[in-house]
This record gives structure tokens, C-alpha cells and sequence, in this order.
């Protein structure tokens, strides 16, 4: 048997012990949720295969629009202002809901992460996670948690269920996926991104400890004691030029459901940064027109095909998101690497000390050997199939190549 069917059976006596499969109609949509994305058409009823990078596939429910209902309420489960300091992307994507990136191909999945890409990684904020040790936010953001929308009861559709009763078992995967969504979760949020970037890693300490000082060491604190009051507006000023004076500030925004960003609030922050009533008071404005109607899904919530009667290989979602975390490393290793070899060209002597240092020297042969195992681990898939008990999965690869490239992070973080 080939090693990897090992870890997988491995892998399912644990799973099996530690996951109870759901009824019909479980109320659990917690079992795993995805974030949402505007790149494709995954809704309530998608078949979503996890190993497959949240490959989407073939909506396989039997149900009606009228059979969709809010779970949770007629109205907010929670609204509130808040202020966060933010260090890193990984927090950031969770503070902002930010999108993801996922593809309807298995293909195009493959070829990105072959050529090493994320599929978790934002665009708009890919400058925010490459520097992470510089790069710091502070969020000022208004939302309302209106919870889930979606099925208290669920069935096959019938052209899909003959699969499982014929045991095609990797004919309905293939179909339906490993996963079916069947709820979304719904929230209307604005928010005022302060992206900040610091001239040394010392800098960006010395924002964040600016900031903790201001607001007694949290770095989250609600806006309600903020708003109105002259020594916190005096603390955000003081916040606000120390950011300035050692780094500089990119103003963003961002939005989920409700009316959008106002040109209100872009007048507000842009004219004045420092002064954190008007912010607070235009998007307290802005807040008041959230309504359930107008929200938006900020992710979905699945349950495994198995609570239908699949007789599958436990899927490990955890992996994906170990892929993600992975790749955002080599990302900042990455950079770290450019960056020393764009000091040829700006600063020669310097690029000499850097590239021959043994940090440096170190720090490339560890990203040779995650890429050496990478494509061994691809190059497995291929000979052993892309789907069945014993594939390769697009993530395994990371079981034994992981600690290389959180090493190599390590000896990035060593070099600057």
C-alpha cells in the first residue's frame, strides 16, 4: 500500500471517531463553513468538493425558494461599532470578511497552485500580507450580524440520489462534490481601513504600542466610549500622527450589503483623518439603513455529503486551510527575497552583504526543497488519479514539505 493510502485510512479512523454524521434537517450548519466569493455562483443547494480547493459543483438539492428561511430571526442577532488594531493579514481577512478566490476548474486550481499561488489571498490587500512585518491596520467599522439564512430540511434531487443507491459513489463526487451548502450567513457591514505602512519593524511596534497605551492595552475596544468623548478623540489624534511621523497612511473602505460606502463618509475620513468623531458619526449614519433585506452572505455553511448516505473517504478540510497559511508564508518569503535583489540596482554593497549572508543562503535552499516536494507531490496525483480512495490529494503534499517552509519564514524573518 502507498504511503499516502495510509495516512488517509489513518486519517479516517480519527475522523470517524470525532464526527458524528448529520440527520436530515441538523440544525449544526457549523461543521464547515467557506467565506464567500464574487467570482463565482456558489449559493445555498452548491455542491462544493473541499479537496479540491472548494471546487464548486452541481447544485444537487431538491428544494424551493419558499423553503429558504431566516434561521435566526427577524432581526439583527448583533450590531455594534468597533475600532481594532490589525497585524496581520490573517486578521484582517477575518475582521473585513474579505472574499476569496475560488475557481470553478479543477484545472485552473492546479495550474495556480503548481505556479504557487493562494487561493485565499486578496488582491486588494496582497502588499498588506508580503510585508507583514512592517505593515500594521487599524479597522473603524459599523455592522450588523442579521445570522444564518438557509434549509431546516434538505434531499437529494432524484437524478442524483440513484447514484448513491447504485453505490457510484465517486460518480455523485464528481457530481455533487463532498459537501452541500446549506445556509448562508448574512451581515451589512462599512468600514474605514487605515492600511498603514512602517518604515522599520521597530516602527510598526512602536504604532502598536501607541495604540495599546491609547486604549489600555486592547485591540479591539467598541466605538460607544469612543464617540463624543474629547480625551479619546485627543488619543486617536496622538495614534493617528504616530502613524504618520513612522510610516505612512493609505486610507480604504469596505462594505457588505446595506446602501454601500457613502461619499459622506470618504469626505469625512479623507479630509480628516485624525478627527475620529466625524468617522464615527457618518458611519453610525450609514448603520442606521442596515436592514435584513439588504444584507449580504459573507460565507456559507455546509454539511458533508454523507448525512445522504455517500459511503466517502472523510474529507479534511483542515488541510485546505493549512494550504492557504502555507502559501501566504511563501508569499512573504517571496518578497523577502526580491526584495534583497532589488537592493543590485539601489543598493549594491548591500545586496552583496544580504545575498552571501548565511540567513539568506539558507533561506533559498529551503524554499528549493518545499517546491523539490511540491511537484514530487504533484507529480503522485498524477500517477495515482486525481480522485478515489487513494489519490493524492492537492494538500498532502503539505504532511511532510510544512515544517520546511515554516523554517524558511523564520529565516526571512532573520534577514530584515
Amino acid at each position: 500500500m502507498y504511503p499516502h493510502c495510509v495516512a488517509r485510512r489513518l486519517f479516517m479512523v480519527i475522523a470517524c471517531c470525532l464526527l458524528v454524521p448529520l440527520a436530515h434537517g441538523t440544525d449544526d450548519y457549523r461543521s464547515l463553513s467557506i467565506p464567500r466569493s464574487n467570482n463565482n455562483a456558489i449559493t445555498i443547494g452548491s455542491g462544493i468538493d473541499v479537496d479540491l480547493v472548494n471546487q464548486q459543483r452541481s447544485a444537487c438539492l431538491n428544494y424551493k425558494d419558499s423553503d429558504v428561511a431566516w434561521l435566526d430571526g427577524a432581526g439583527a442577532v448583533q450590531t455594534n461599532a468597533t475600532i481594532e488594531l490589525v497585524s496581520d493579514y490573517t486578521s484582517l481577512a477575518k475582521t473585513l470578511n474579505l472574499e476569496v478566490d475560488y475557481k470553478s476548474k479543477a484545472d485552473v486550481n492546479f495550474a495556480a497552485l503548481k505556479a504557487g499561488a493562494s487561493s485565499s489571498l486578496n488582491i486588494k490587500y496582497d502588499s498588506f500580507a508580503k510585508d507583514e512585518n512592517r505593515n500594521l491596520a487599524i479597522v473603524v467599522k459599523a455592522f450588523s450580524d442579521y445570522g444564518r439564512r438557509g434549509l431546516t430540511q434538505y434531499s437529494l434531487d432524484e437524478k442524483f440520489r440513484h447514484l448513491i443507491d447504485d453505490k457510484k459513489f465517486d460518480e455523485f463526487r464528481t457530481a455533487c462534490g463532498t459537501h452541500t451548502v446549506v445556509a448562508q450567513h448574512n451581515q451589512s457591514m462599512v468600514a474605514v481601513v487605515l492600511l498603514i505602512s512602517a518604515s522599520s519593524a521597530a516602527s510598526k511596534k512602536s504604532i502598536e504600542a501607541t495604540y495599546k497605551t491609547a486604549f489600555e492595552g486592547k485591540a479591539t475596544i467598541n466605538a460607544v466610549g469612543v464617540s463624543g468623548n474629547v480625551e479619546m478623540g485627543t488619543r486617536w489624534k496622538t495614534i493617528v500622527e504616530t502613524a504618520e511621523r513612522l510610516g505612512k497612511i493609505k486610507i480604504d473602505f469596505e462594505s457588505r450589503g446595506g446602501a454601500g460606502i457613502s461619499d459622506a463618509l470618504k469626505v469625512a475620513v479623507s479630509a480628516d483623518p485624525e478627527n475620529i468623531n466625524s468617522i464615527l458619526s457618518t458611519l453610525t449614519t450609514i448603520g442606521t439603513s442596515f436592514t435584513q433585506t439588504t444584507s449580504a452572505p459573507v460565507g456559507y455553511l455546509l454539511v458533508p455529503n454523507t448525512v445522504f448516505g455517500v459511503k466517502e473517504k472523510v474529507s479534511d478540510p483542515a488541510k485546505l486551510e493549512a494550504l492557504n497559511n502555507y502559501y501566504l508564508q511563501l508569499t512573504r518569503v517571496d518578497y523577502a527575497i526580491s526584495r534583497v535583489d532589488g537592493y543590485n540596482v539601489s543598493f549594491p554593497d548591500l545586496a552583496v552583504k544580504y545575498q552571501s549572508s548565511p540567513q539568506m543562503l539558507e533561506l533559498r535552499a529551503y524554499r528549493n526543497a518545499y517546491f523539490g516536494e511540491r511537484d514530487r507531490r504533484f507529480r503522485e496525483r498524477d500517477r495515482f488519479g486525481k480522485v478515489g480512495r487513494c489519490a493524492v490529494s492537492i494538500v498532502d503534499f503539505l504532511a511532510s514539505s510544512g515544517r520546511v517552509l515554516v523554517r524558511a519564514r523564520l529565516v526571512s524573518e532573520m534577514v530584515f
